[in-house]
């Protein structure tokens, strides 16, 4: 998640709400706080915390169930962190002309 720049695509409030879910979690991961509990706790407000709270859910770090039907308080469950297609590096060394090539530059 770190070299993926994740922390970057979640913005400040979100990387707060996800440290306060991560800590107020138990050992299966759930949080049972309500939002003005988190609002307390963290210091963001309440509309930046639905922000936040939506893209955890939308880049799926996060689970939600709610204590009732359509509520916007309940249980949030943390994720297993989605992996990421990853392209491997080559630790094959190129020569200059070689990757001059590869940028298309071709020699004079």
């Amino acid at each position: 998640m770190l070299h993926e720049h994740c922390l970057r695509e979640l913005g400040p409030d979100a990387v707060t709400v996800l440290v306060f879910l991560s800590l107020a979690a138990d050992r299966c991961g759930a949080a049972f706080f309500g939002r003005m509990r988190m609002v307390a706790n963290t210091g963001v407000d309440l509309e930046s915390l639905d922000k936040a709270l939506d893209r955890l859910l939308e880049l799926e770090l996060v689970a939600f169930r709610p204590w009732r039907p359509g509520g916007r308080d309940g249980v949030w469950q943390l994720l297993q962190v989605p992996r990421r297609a990853h392209t491997p590096r080559s630790n094959a060394v190129l020569s200059a002309a070689q990757l001059l090539s590869r940028l298309g530059i071709k020699p004079p």
